[in-house]
């Protein structure tokens, strides 16, 4: 009798130890499971705030331009303004006004040297008389 609760307590000791075994081995695979979870979020949330980074300078590059055009849009609406582009560009005036336009200097017409070099042939048919 002493015997079998002897061996009784070796296979509960074996069945503890097994089960202790277990446990750590899944309780192990659970964390390894969360913290590879938590690396793929800070992941994730690194590639989304670098977005968000970019986003909002785009953001503030076309508010800036959006700015601008309206700036252009209220100039182009000015009285001011479409007088002077129609003097500029359509060359329009006033009644009673003179327009002057200032010619560039005309370009010289450049005529060939008299001292260019005549060739070997035009030597010889000049000295012939030709």
């Amino acid at each position: 009798m002493i015997m079998q609760t002897e061996k009784n307590r070796k296979g509960k000791r074996w069945q503890s130890v097994i089960v202790s075994l277990f446990l750590a081995v899944l309780f192990s695979l659970i964390i390894a499971f969360l913290a590879f979870s938590n690396w793929k979020i800070i992941q994730k949330r690194t590639e989304l705030n670098a977005k968000i980074k970019q986003l909002k300078e785009e953001i503030y590059i076309l508010g800036e331009k959006n700015q601008q055009l309206k700036e252009q849009i209220s100039q182009s609406l000015d009285q001011t303004h479409i007088e002077e582009v129609a003097r500029e560009r359509l060359s329009l005036k006033k009644p009673g006004e003179e327009v002057m336009v200032v010619l560039p200097p005309p370009e010289e017409q450049s005529a060939p040297p008299k001292d260019v070099e005549k060739g070997f042939l035009q030597k010889i048919l000049e000295k012939l008389g030709f």
